[in-house]
């Protein structure tokens, strides 16, 4: 999978950046104090202050290893990006791309045509 953005450890979070066609996307992801297991943990802003997402803290299944789960939805992105936030040591972790599946997209998509009717 790409690696689509680099974020930094922070005192309330991550700071860092998502890689485009159309660009670079600076995004900050602020701890939102939520302990239930289901989430979302963390709120993705653009610097301007608008939540542009939601995180989930997860712990991956073979590598047992915690991760963030990124949502991110913005009308200045050209698309939704979907990604995996991961530990690459010394406070640095990477953003991985995560395409949506056929099946989600084609849902999305009927129920959009369903809503223009």
């Amino acid at each position: 999978m790409p690696r689509i953005g680099e974020f930094k450890e922070t005192e309330y979070g991550f700071q860092g950046y998502i890689h485009s066609r159309e660009g670079r996307f600076n995004v900050e992801l602020h701890r939102n104090g939520n302990e239930n297991e289901d989430g979302p943990h963390y709120e993705a802003k653009a610097p301007n202050g608008a939540e542009i997402g939601a995180g989930w803290n997860k712990i991956g299944a073979i590598s047992h290893e915690p991760y963030v789960r990124l949502s991110i939805d913005d009308m200045s992105m050209p698309s939704k990006i979907q990604g995996n936030l991961v530990n690459e040591g010394n406070g640095q972790w990477g953003l991985i791309w995560n395409r949506e599946n056929g099946r989600t997209a084609n849902r999305e998509k009927q129920a959009s045509a369903e809503i223009d009717r």
